[in-house]
């Protein structure tokens, strides 16, 4: 065999041209991938979406009609309920001398209960804020 006829030999063979048939085929191949994907893509992203959404909100129906109000009106009291009563306690100035309390003050312990209530409904001592001793 002479070199030329080997250097034929060896040479690749043209490859046969590509038809537009084989074309159309591949492009209309990925467009329908392409196509499923988006269409996929939008079905599970409203998938999830719906099933993440509160469902157990309650709103308010507005009132239509006329609406009956009761009797609003205040009763402003001209004079103290006990006259001699400084701190409104329930106490007059003559008990809370009497029990040692604060005339002007309507809880002279702090405790959050009234001396008056300390006095008549707990029978407890109105100047100590701790009379169980319990230290609450």
């Amino acid at each position: 065999m002479d070199p030329q006829q080997f250097a034929q030999s060896v040479q690749p063979s043209p490859e046969p041209p590509v038809s537009h048939r084989s074309t159309w085929l591949f492009v209309l191949v990925a467009v329908l991938i392409l196509f499923v994907f988006v269409v996929g893509s939008v079905l599970v992203f409203r998938w999830f979406s719906s099933s993440n959404k509160q469902t157990d909100v309650s709103v308010e129906q507005p009132v239509f009609g006329n609406i009956t109000v009761g009797d609003s009106r205040v009763e402003i009291l001209k004079e103290d309920p006990i006259p001699d009563d400084r701190d409104r306690d329930g106490l007059t100035t003559e008990q809370e001398q009497q029990y040692g309390t604060d005339e002007y003050e309507y809880d002279t312990d702090g405790d959050g209960l009234s001396d008056l209530e300390e006095v008549q409904k707990y029978h407890t001592d109105p100047t100590n804020p701790d009379t169980d001793g319990d230290g609450f």
